[in-house]
C-alpha cells in the first residue's frame, strides 16, 4: 500500500481514526493495527507515528477535544442574547457539555466510551485543558437564562450527566429530546420566570 501523505498528514489520519474507534467501540479498540487499517496507513509505519498505545489513545482524546472546541465556538456564536425558555436553556446546556451530532452520538459517544476515556488518569490533562472553554460557555448560558444566581451552578454538570444517562437507557432513539425535557423541568423549578416550552 503506497501512502504519499507526509508525516504530519499521516499522524493526523491516525489521530482521526483512533478517535473514530474510541467513539464507536471504546478505548480497548485502539490498537496500532486497527488504527492503521482505518487510517489507511501502512502497518509498518504506525509504530513510528505513535510509538505507544498510550500516545495513540491520547491522540484520539486530543482529536475529540479539538473537534469539541470548534463545535463550542460555533454554539457560542449562535446563542441568543436572552434565553427565556427552560427547554431552550436545557438544550443549550446539554449541547455545551456533550457536543453531539445527533441522538446516536449523544448516547454512544459521550455517555460511554468518551466518558470512560475522559476519566482515565493519563487523559485527564487533555480534557482539563479544554474545560475552561466549556465552563465559560456554560456560564454564558446560565447568565442569559437567569440561572447564574440559583446557588447550585456547580451541580449542573452532575444534573446534565444524570438526565443524559437516564435518557440514553430509557429513550435511546430520542436521547436529546428526552434529556432536554427532563432538565427543562428542573430548570423551571429553579427559575420560575423561565417558560417551560
Amino acid at each position: 500500500m503506497q501512502d504519499d501523505r507526509n508525516f504530519d498528514e499521516r499522524r493526523e489520519a491516525m489521530a482521526r481514526a483512533a478517535w473514530q474507534l474510541l467513539r464507536d467501540r471504546g478505548p480497548a479498540a485502539i490498537t496500532h493495527r486497527r488504527v492503521a487499517a482505518k487510517a489507511r496507513v501502512p502497518p509498518g509505519s504506525a509504530g513510528h507515528l505513535y510509538r505507544t498505545k498510550a500516545e495513540l489513545a491520547a491522540a484520539a482524546v486530543s482529536y475529540a477535544e479539538n473537534a469539541r472546541r470548534q463545535y463550542l465556538n460555533s454554539l457560542r456564536r449562535s446563542l441568543p442574547q436572552r434565553i427565556t425558555s427552560a427547554t431552550e436553556a436545557a438544550r443549550y446546556l446539554i449541547l455545551a457539555w456533550y457536543s453531539p451530532r445527533d441522538d446516536e452520538d449523544l448516547a454512544r459517544m459521550h455517555v460511554t466510551p468518551m466518558l470512560v476515556a475522559a476519566v482515565m488518569p493519563e487523559n485527564r490533562p487533555i480534557v482539563f485543558r479544554s474545560h475552561e472553554n466549556t465552563a465559560s460557555l456554560i456560564r454564558t448560558i446560565l447568565d442569559r437564562s437567569g440561572l447564574r444566581d440559583t446557588g447550585i451552578t456547580d451541580a449542573f454538570p452532575a444534573l446534565v450527566l444524570g438526565v443524559v444517562t437516564q435518557a440514553s437507557f430509557l429513550e435511546p432513539d430520542h436521547v436529546l429530546e428526552s434529556a432536554t425535557y427532563t432538565l427543562a423541568r428542573v430548570l423551571k423549578e429553579l427559575a420560575p420566570d423561565l417558560q417551560l416550552s
